[in-house]
């Protein structure tokens, strides 16, 4: 199955298969870079980058992704070493296509596939041509970028990384090319370690040994 027809047979799948819109954006994304990528049979990307591309926060990244992959649409395999990308694999079989040999039903499918392409052009124009606003003097992002973030984490705190990665560009000079992803690589846990917020692994932990320092009281 080539590209078009790929295209063509997920357009297909998804009329008897409802899908949110958060995954069928992420599939386009994946299968977009499997094709940059020259179609190999797995591929390696970061979560950071796919759920920017998308354009969906965190939470409904990782529920898109686990709806294609329980759908048979794509293989996940994550990294075993930290923050590292994880393995993917498009899967085609899931919707094949039983392709007549005339010239009737080859026009249709020539003609189908030309306005799928047309739409997957446009929607991938939409998203490059989305402006960028300034959050603080040295730090741009799209608004939904901004609303992810916000959404993830809460607006003080998605301030307070605008706010740390601006002070940082304006005293180093550094410069990226995108500010948001820079925040979700770094920032973010900076911001967490200053203000002293802890993941849940973490905060278990403390929990536990609060709870062993109160019996060894009692006793």
């Amino acid at each position: 199955m080539n590209y078009l027809e790929l295209i063509v047979g997920f357009s297909r799948w998804k009329e008897v298969n409802p899908l949110p819109a958060s995954a069928i954006a992420l599939w386009y994304e994946l299968v977009s870079a499997c094709n940059k990528a020259g179609w190999p049979e797995e591929f390696t990307l970061r979560s950071e980058v796919l759920q920017a591309n998308a354009g969906v926060s965190r939470g409904k990244f990782e529920r898109a992704r686990q709806q294609l992959v329980s759908f048979g649409l794509i293989h996940y395999k994550k990294s075993n070493r930290m923050n590292c990308a994880g393995n993917y694999k498009i899967i085609s079989r899931a919707f094949k296509m039983n392709i007549k040999t005339s010239n009737e039903t080859r026009c249709e499918i020539d003609n189908e596939t030309g306005d799928e392409m047309d739409a997957f052009k446009d929607n991938k124009s939409l998203k490059k041509t989305k402006t960028k606003k300034s959050y603080a003097q040295f730090v741009k992002m799209t608004e939904a970028q901004y609303q992810n973030l916000s959404d993830d984490h809460g607006k003080e705190f998605a301030d307070a990384c605008i706010a740390e990665l601006n002070s940082y560009k304006g005293a180093s000079g550094k410069t990226y090319k995108d500010d948001y992803l820079a925040i979700l690589r770094w920032v973010v846990d900076k911001i967490k370690q200053k203000h002293g917020i802890h993941s849940s692994k973490q905060q278990r932990a403390f929990d536990l040994l609060d709870q062993i320092a109160e019996e060894g009281d009692g006793e």
